[in-house]
C-alpha cells in the first residue's frame, strides 16, 4: 500500500485518541451502582488491547517508513529516522549554548558589586557570549534544518506492506 509518513503519524495519533478514550471509560466502568447501565470492563479492556496493538504495528511500520526514506541534511543523504533521532538533539544543544548566556549574566550574583576584595578569586570564562550565541544559532539552524528535511521526507510516498486497516 502506497502511504506517506504523514499520514501514520496520523493514524497513530488517531488511535492515541481512542486509546486514551477507552481508558477513561475503562476507569469509569470498573464500579456501577445497580441501576446503571455501564459496559463491563472486560469488554472496555479488550477495546484498549486492540488499540495498543493497532499503535504497536503502525509504530512498526513508521520504523520501517523512516528506515526507507532518505533525506539530505548539510550536503549528506540519511535516513529520514535519523534525522528524527537527531532533531531533539539538535534542539537540546541550542538550550544549553543559550544557557551559557543567560547564567553567564547570574554568575557570581551573591557577591556585592559595591565592594572590592582582592582576596575574592573568580574562575574566568572559557567560552565569550558571543561564541555561546554563534554556537546557539549554528545548533538552532540545524534543528531547523532536520525539523524541514522531516516535513519533506513524511511527505514522501513509498509502498509497504502492512494491514490498511490499521488507516481507519
Amino acid at each position: 500500500m502506497h502511504v506517506t509518513g504523514t499520514e501514520l503519524r496520523d493514524a497513530i495519533h488517531r488511535r492515541e485518541l481512542r486509546l486514551d478514550a477507552n481508558l477513561q471509560e475503562y476507569a469509569d466502568s470498573l464500579y456501577k451502582y445497580d441501576n446503571e447501565d455501564k459496559p463491563s470492563p472486560l469488554s472496555v479492556f479488550e477495546k484498549i488491547d486492540a488499540e495498543e496493538l493497532a499503535i504497536a504495528q503502525l509504530q512498526t511500520v513508521q520504523t520501517r517508513f523512516n528506515l526507507s526514506v532518505t533525506v539530505e541534511v548539510g550536503g549528506k543523504r540519511i535516513s529520514l529516522c535519523e534525522a528524527v533521532k537527531s532533531v531533539g538533539g539538535a534542539g537540546r544543544n541550542e538550550k544549553r549554548w543559550r544557557a551559557v548566556i543567560t547564567k553567564d549574566s547570574q554568575r557570581n550574583a551573591f557577591t556585592d558589586r559595591n565592594t572590592r576584595d582582592p582576596n575574592m578569586q573568580f574562575a574566568k570564562k572559557q567560552v565569550t557570549p558571543e561564541d555561546a550565541l554563534r554556537l546557539a544559532d549554528y545548533h538552532a539552524q540545524r534543528a531547523s534544518t532536520l525539523r524541514n528535511v522531516i516535513a519533506l521526507g513524511n511527505a514522501q510516498k513509498i509502498d509497504l506492506d502492512f494491514d490498511a486497516n490499521l488507516l481507519k
